[in-house]
């Protein structure tokens, strides 16, 4: 099985929305020859019981974007056809500009 390298570089971004911030991940997934990889799905989940927050869908160019976020600790997971599930741990403060 190919090994699945992603180069995400998260951009958590606040906006404010209805008087309450709502915080967004962007991220690019490659390979490990820095490919994109066209529809890698990128899923955020709660740590504690694995429940999905948001997912989204890699575009041409490798990137994704996770968007209506609340503060708070979170398991991002990739995976792709033929690679393997990769997951990282995030946490994202709203009193924080990223």
């Amino acid at each position: 099985m190919k090994r699945l390298i992603i180069f995400c570089t998260f951009l958590a971004g606040l906006s404010s929305v209805a008087n309450s911030q709502n915080l967004s991940v962007k991220g690019v997934v490659k390979d490990n020859e820095k490919n994109n990889l066209i529809g890698a799905v990128a899923v955020l989940l709660t740590p504690a019981d694995s429940v999905m927050v948001s997912f989204g869908v890699t575009e041409t160019d490798g990137s994704f974007l996770l968007s209506g976020i609340k503060a708070g600790k979170y398991t991002l997971q990739i995976t792709y056809i033929g690679y393997g599930t990769l997951q990282r741990s995030l946490e994202l403060l709203a009193e924080r500009n990223y």
